[in-house]
Order: C-alpha cells, then sequence, then structure tokens
C-alpha cells in the first residue's frame, strides 16, 4: 500500500519529533536519578554527621559529670583519711592516758603496801583492780588517793574503748572511700574512653559527609567548602547585602562545626547540591542551603552571635526571610518564614529567636531553609552545624 506523499511526509516528523521527545525525556531521567542517589546519599552523611556531633558532645558532658563526681570522691576520701588519722591520734592520746593512770593506780597501791597495807590487798588490786578493806588502803595520801586513781583508770579504760570504737569505724569510712575513689577513677576513665571514641566517630562522619558533598558539588552556586575562598565572581542580592558589610573581614574558621541548629532538635533534610527540583520535577535544580522539615510556627534560632542584615518578604523565592551576619566573613539565611521577629540593623545572641517556621515563597510545605555563606558565596551548611 502506497500512502500518499502528504501523509508520509506527516508520518516522517512525527517519528522524528517522537525521537527528539524521547532523546529529551530519558536523558535528563538519567541526570535526575543520579541527582536523587547523590542528593539521598548526602542527606544520609548529613544525619549521620549530626548523630555522630550528638554523639561526641554527650560523651564531653559525661566525661565532664564524671570528673565532677571524681572531685567529689577525692575530697570525699581526704576528709574521711582525716577523720581516721584524727581518730587514730585520740585513741592513741586515750591509750597513752590508760597506761598513765594505770602507773599511778599501782604507784598508789604500792605506797598503800608500804605504809602497811597486806600483800592479798596489793594483789587484788594488781589482778582485778578492786581493793579490799586494809589498815593502809583507807589511808588518804597527799598526791591522790587509791578511790581516784580507781576512778580515773576506770574511766581511761572506758574512754579507750569508746575512742577505739570510733577510730574503727573512722578506717572503715576511710577504707569505703578510698575503694568508692578507685571505682569513680575507672568510670571517669571508661568515659574518656567513650569520649574518645565518639570523637572519632564524629570525624569519620565529617570525612565521610565531606566527601559525599564533593561527589554532589557540581562546580556551581557557591563553594561546597566554607574556608572563606572561592568566592564566585558574582554573588546573589543576599550575597551582595552580605559582602558589603564582610568586604574587610579576615574569615574565621574556628566556628566549623560549633554553631547550634537553626530548628532545635531537628535533623537536616534536602542536602546542599544539585537535586532534583521539588516542584519541576523535570529539571535538576542547585538548592543553596538545607531544608529542615517541622511544623508551621516552630521556632526558629540564630545559629550564633550576629546583626540582622535582611529581615522581611521579597519575590526572590525566599518568601519571608531574615539573613544575619555573624562577622569573620560567615553569615546565615533562614527563608519561607511565617513570621519575621527581628527587624535590620538588630544584634542577636546565639539561640535568640528570630522568626517562626513557614512555607512562604517557593516552597512545597511548612519548612525552614538554611543557608550558610562566607564572604556572600553560599557553601555546605553542615560545616558550621553542632550538636542539636
Amino acid at each position: 500500500m502506497t500512502l500518499p506523499g502528504s501523509l508520509s511526509v506527516s508520518l516522517s516528523a512525527l517519528v522524528v519529533a517522537m525521537l527528539i521527545a524521547v532523546a529529551i525525556v530519558v536523558v535528563p531521567v538519567g541526570d535526575r536519578q543520579a541527582a536523587h542517589a547523590q542528593s539521598g546519599g548526602l542527606e544520609a552523611a548529613n544525619v549521620a554527621l549530626v548523630r555522630a556531633r550528638n554523639a561526641e558532645r554527650a560523651a564531653f558532658f559525661a566525661l565532664l559529670t564524671q570528673r565532677q563526681q571524681t572531685d567529689l570522691a577525692r575530697y570525699a576520701n581526704a576528709v574521711a583519711r582525716n577523720e581516721r588519722n584524727a581518730a587514730s591520734a585520740r585513741f592513741a592520746r586515750s591509750r597513752a592516758q590508760v597506761s598513765l593512770d594505770d602507773r599511778r593506780m599501782r604507784a598508789v597501791v604500792l605506797d598503800s603496801y608500804v605504809a602497811g597495807g597486806t600483800v592479798d590487798a596489793l594483789a587484788s588490786v594488781l589482778t582485778s583492780g578492786t581493793a579490799t578493806a586494809g589498815p593502809g588502803l583507807g589511808r588518804m595520801y597527799t598526791s591522790m588517793s587509791q578511790t581516784e586513781a580507781f576512778a580515773r583508770l576506770r574511766l581511761s579504760r572506758a574512754t579507750e574503748a569508746e575512742v577505739g570504737l570510733a577510730r574503727d569505724a573512722a578506717r572503715r569510712r576511710a577504707d569505703e572511700a578510698a575503694v568508692a575513689l578507685v571505682e569513680q577513677l575507672l568510670v571517669e576513665s571508661q568515659a574518656e574512653g567513650a569520649l574518645t571514641a565518639a570523637q572519632e566517630l564524629a570525624r569519620s562522619r565529617s570525612v565521610e559527609q565531606e566527601r559525599a558533598m564533593a561527589a554532589v558539588w557540581g562546580g556551581a552556586g557557591g563553594s561546597w567548602r566554607c574556608d572563606g575562598g572561592g568566592r564566585p565572581g558574582t554573588v546573589d542580592t543576599i550575597g551582595s547585602a552580605v559582602l558589603s558589610r564582610q568586604g574587610g573581614q579576615p574569615f574565621d574558621g574556628s566556628r566549623a562545626g560549633q554553631l547550634l541548629a537553626p530548628v532545635r532538635g531537628a535533623l537536616p533534610g534536602s542536602p546542599f547540591g544539585w537535586r532534583q527540583d521539588p516542584i519541576e520535577p523535570e529539571r535538576l535544580a542547585w538548592h543553596e542551603g538545607v531544608d529542615i522539615s517541622a511544623p508551621s510556627g516552630t521556632p526558629v534560632v540564630s545559629v550564633t552571635d550576629g546583626v540582622i542584615v535582611v529581615a522581611g518578604e521579597s519575590d526572590d523565592g525566599y518568601g519571608i526571610k531574615v539573613v544575619i551576619d555573624h562577622g569573620g566573613g560567615l553569615a546565615s539565611v533562614y527563608a519561607h518564614l511565617s513570621v519575621v521577629q527581628v527587624g535590620v540593623g538588630q544584634a542577636v545572641a546565639a539561640g535568640q529567636r528570630i522568626g517562626l517556621v513557614g512555607s512562604t515563597g517557593r516552597s512545597t510545605g511548612p519548612h525552614l531553609h538554611y543557608e550558610l555563606r562566607t564572604f556572600g558565596a553560599q557553601c555546605d551548611p553542615m560545616w558550621g552545624w553542632g550538636p542539636l
């Protein structure tokens, strides 16, 4: 069957159009899948890094607690040792007094015998500490009577027994305090080991996150490294506003991993870098920050001290946003807010509330879009993200 010329041309054009359409669709699908896989891997790396930093922080405070307990155990051990030494000294003095009183009593008895006491009376005193009536034992002496000597000896012996019990109790307490100190030192050592392990895990997770970031970053939109370098030739309006303030500032890299989470207790979501556009899924888009899922109205806080540079709504897709200059070439951006609670030029402290989560601007639902910038250029927000 032969088709008319015009129909043949139309079919040919249709086939070509279909092939072009397939080419247009198939290639981006592969790119989208790759971008989605890389983005998912980076998001997992970000979450793992945050959790590792949380574990590191918890281990650090656990070690501080154990060190405080060790100091208390050392103090208790020192007190118990001093009490033991004091009790031992009291016992030694008491025993010396018993010895002295015993010698005095024997001297009195001997004087009594020399003065006319019987041998039986002397033997009774020396063996049992009591005296039977006799002509010599009833005599009063200028230095001490036998009755007083016996009373003093009985009292000093009773005191010796009481002080001995107190000394034994003090020794037990000192032994217990010494054992408690040794046990606490072991617990502190274990806490130090846990902190070392947590720090090593955090370093490992940081390396993994950096590798994932390098895999996702395509060389556009800014520098994924927040090291103060790699500034692009041009920046957007937010970057320009920040750069105008930070032009002469030296970069401060000491805040790596030290910033607060902008939404306390929330983990980072969709990461910084190339990703499938959430509103136009048929294309790839550069994501300037990280998204943090949170209900509308959730408080948003400043990640560290700074000064408000931008506060309000614009038509750039960010919706209601806040931009803060933190000095040292560092700035942060908080977008899609429902409410702004600060004003331009206002100084804010770390952890101070600056607004509430919303879904203004180019947004698919309530969340916070958070960016970190060095000298106006976008960089990986996880660089400064500290524990939740």
